[in-house]
């Protein structure tokens, strides 16, 4: 799904035509023929609304049914134009076998690389869309509304390409599960078409509920409670907010609206007639009211978990391990190893083996014990084979979910006795899978509210009840980081507010058959697709924000990753980097604001800058956790905890090079230009030239005042047009700002795709 969640971001809407249907229920006339094309037809079809000369010959062709909504078989050819130079070109075009009409097209170019500035603009680029919706679907083009979607690759390296969702509206409401989408690349060519149009039965545009019914079914069915939650900021740090959540999903919701132009379908979905709740297959709940989970212990002293500092010693951690997790005679202690965590907690790791001499099963156990506040944080265990063949077969049958969830009790309740008074167990359904629930939530309680920021889970072998798995927040628990409940806006101030500010909306939805067991639903559930007129959420005021208890509102929560942004960023104008600023914005590689601004003149810290790099130039994806086995890397990102923001991308910059592990960064401190500019020169892979300063020239003021190991750096990122002069100075020991670090982005990707380029060399 390519949708924008940003809370700030606004799809660029067109509305076509007239949004009616005069009658509901009435396909186009294009989808009322009984003939049927041939394949030769159809082929004759795709070679001409798309121009697709004789030099591409159909490689392969199949004739099956259509995927989609429409029950009509449909012709697929695949056209390919040998190349010796290149890449085979292909062209892949669906027909419909009755209708004649594409249902798919997507022309797949070899070697596009990006290029800046951009060829085609997206003003460009929609108009050429239009055009080709009028060509391809005329009859559906006065029954949709047209927008463009955020881009959804975040790698500078790949080529821009534009997204246009053309989704269907009848009666005034979208119907997203309905329409087309166009991509249009970047030098102004068709790249893909996605066309799905159904012959279905609209109910009625009038509601059975008014406004304030629908609201009050919508205060009812949010079950917003107080919790705490971990806030990441820009700078790499969190802190502790004390906010409003929603309760969680009670019914499956994998709607089908594949087309729409505003927003994911998810949450609360309200029959528009009956004003109940509605899942995914079609089948109406009471609202319940939502009950908030107690603690184990409800009589216990509240303790959490890191509350108390204990201490213990290696001989002290491994003993509590043995005592937790009882070991046979079988099991042997093979490895233990002392490291340091998250707020430099000391931790004890321990690893087992245990092989039964009567089987050929052999358990590995990792138990890992935070010695600082004496408890486990994490455990795992799993089974290998040590005979030829692999595994034994074992039972495949598993316990009911009754015994599941006594057991998982029970193991929390072993594992964390002594603080039961603050801990709580909840199963984690699985929606669609017919299996029962192993995996289970371990929550904790601070003040007397849930605390989503120390939380943990359990996991249990289906078949055995044993535990697989355990893991435990590592979030210090002083008291002066969390916000007293005392201070919050009262409930009914936050579902007033909440109501207002997300408001829902009405929209057609198509139901996904239930089957199989696929959804927990009665048997009066639906067993075939149909259309619903429902109220639906608008979470673009919830993805990427929370609800501050104290503030009384939704406030932006700037740490977490940026989400691609279709509008025109406010506050660049007459910036000299503004194309730049612009194309990292739709890329969701830098965030947006409330007021739709980047604040290009503002600094970084190390940590983001480099979250913005690796992330940019796709390079965070080749993060594995066994880049930590370079002590040099782990040493020097050993003052950063494992679930920051940035954490990922530090690692893999420090395993590749890109920063030195000998002399580590402060990730809290401003990156400066001549660190950006050693980063953007490593990237090009011009490490070996970085050493010899004496080879480049820079036409720079300060020229002579920079240090020999930036000089290199410094005199490549001027050359290449990487980061230009101020004033004829290079300044590289001012801090870097975000319109420099874009301009820097952009041409290092630019560089990436191009031929050889001239360095400034001597």
């Amino acid at each position: 799904m390519r949708k924008s969640s940003l809370v700030t971001s606004i799809a660029v809407t067109i509305v076509l035509s007239g949004v009616s249907v005069a009658t509901p229920g009435i396909a186009l006339a294009a989808t009322s023929s009984s003939s049927t094309h041939t394949a030769a037809q159809a082929e004759a079809i795709a070679r001409k609304l798309f121009s697709i000369s004789s030099d591409y010959t159909v490689q392969n062709q199949s004739y099956g049914q259509n995927p989609g909504s429409q029950s009509h078989p449909i012709y697929t050819f695949s056209f390919q134009k040998p190349n010796e130079a290149q890449p085979t070109d292909v062209v892949s075009v669906s027909v419909d076998a009755v209708t004649g009409l594409v249902l798919n097209y997507n022309h797949v170019m070899p070697n596009v690389a990006f290029k800046f500035p951009v060829p085609v603009s997206e003003d460009q680029a929609a108009s050429i869309a239009k055009a080709w919706a009028k060509k391809l679907y005329p009859d559906q083009l006065g029954q949709v509304k047209m927008a463009a979607q955020p881009n959804q690759l975040n790698d500078l390296r790949s080529a821009v390409q534009y997204q246009f969702d053309f989704e269907r509206i009848v009666n005034g409401i979208p119907a997203p599960f309905n329409g087309f989408n166009i991509v249009i690349d970047q030098n102004g060519g068709l790249q893909s078409v996605n066309d799905d149009w159904s012959t279905v039965t609209f109910p009625s545009a009038n509601t059975g509920i008014s406004p304030t019914d629908m609201n009050s079914v919508y205060t009812k069915a949010l079950g917003l409670h107080l919790t705490y939650s971990e806030i990441w900021h820009t700078n790499g740090k969190s802190t502790v907010a004390l906010s409003y959540v929603p309760a969680p999903s009670a019914y499956p919701n994998a709607w089908n609206e594949q087309f729409s132009v505003s927003h994911d379908v998810s949450g609360i979905i309200i029959d528009a007639h009956s004003g109940k709740l509605l899942d995914a297959s079609g089948t109406a709940h009471d609202v319940t009211p939502y009950v908030q989970p107690t603690p184990l212990d409800p009589k216990a002293k509240p303790n959490p978990l890191r509350q108390t500092k204990v201490n213990l010693d290696q001989n002290a951690s491994l003993a509590l391990a043995q005592k937790v997790f009882p070991m046979d005679s079988y099991t042997k202690l093979t490895n233990e190893n002392e490291s340091s965590g998250a707020n430099s907690d000391t931790l004890w790791n321990f690893n087992f083996t245990r092989k039964d001499s009567k089987s050929s099963v052999q358990t590995t156990i990792d138990v890992q014990v935070d010695a600082t506040y004496g408890y486990i944080s994490n455990y795992n265990s799993y089974e290998t084979s040590t005979k030829p063949g692999g595994m034994t077969s074992q039972s495949s049958k598993t316990l009911s979910q009754a015994t599941l969830n006594k057991l998982a009790t029970a193991a929390v309740e072993k594992t964390y006795s002594g603080h039961l008074g603050s801990l709580a167990i909840l199963p984690q359904p699985a929606w669609g899978s017919p299996q029962p629930i192993t995996q289970f939530q371990i929550l904790s309680f601070k003040n007397g509210i849930q605390n989503l920021v120390t939380s943990g889970s359990i996991g249990l072998d289906p078949t055995t009840g044993t535990i697989t798995s355990i893991f435990m927040s590592p979030y210090d628990d002083t008291d002066n980081t969390y916000p007293s409940p005392d201070k919050a806006i009262s409930q009914t101030s936050a579902n007033e507010t909440w109501v207002k500010d997300a408001p829902l909306q009405l929209e057609y939805l198509m139901t996904t058959p239930a089957a199989n067991g696929k959804f927990p639903t009665p048997d009066s559930a639906t067993t075939a697709p149909k259309v619903v007129l429902a109220y639906v959420p608008t979470p673009q005021f919830q993805a990427n924000s929370y609800f501050d208890a104290i503030q009384g509102q939704f406030v932006p929560n700037d740490g977490l990753q940026s989400q691609p942004y279709t509008g025109m960023v406010s506050d660049i104008a007459g910036d000299k980097n503004a194309a730049q600023l612009q194309l990292l914005a739709s890329r969701g590689l830098i965030a947006v604001d409330s007021h739709g601004d980047v604040h290009p003149s503002g600094t970084m810290t190390n940590a983001a800058f480099v979250k913005l790099v690796m992330d940019a130039l796709g390079t965070v994806n080749r993060y594995n956790q066994g880049m930590m086995a370079d002590q040099s890397v782990a040493s020097a990102v050993n003052d950063v905890a494992a679930n920051n923001p940035s954490y990922k991308e530090l690692v893999t910059a420090y395993a590749l090079g890109w920063l030195d592990p000998n002399h580590p960064l402060d990730p809290n401190q401003q990156v400066t230009r001549s660190e950006a500019a050693r980063v953007f020169s490593e990237a090009l892979n011009y490490d070996a030239l970085l050493k010899r300063p004496d080879l480049f020239k820079l036409d720079a003021t300060d020229a002579n005042s920079i240090n020999a190991s930036d000089f290199a750096a410094d005199a490549i990122a001027t050359g290449l047009g990487m980061l230009s002069l101020e004033d004829n100075r290079f300044n590289g020991d001012q801090p870097l700002t975000l319109s420099d670090a874009a301009q820097g982005l952009v041409q290092t990707a630019s560089l990436m795709g191009s031929s050889p380029v001239v360095l400034p060399l001597k």
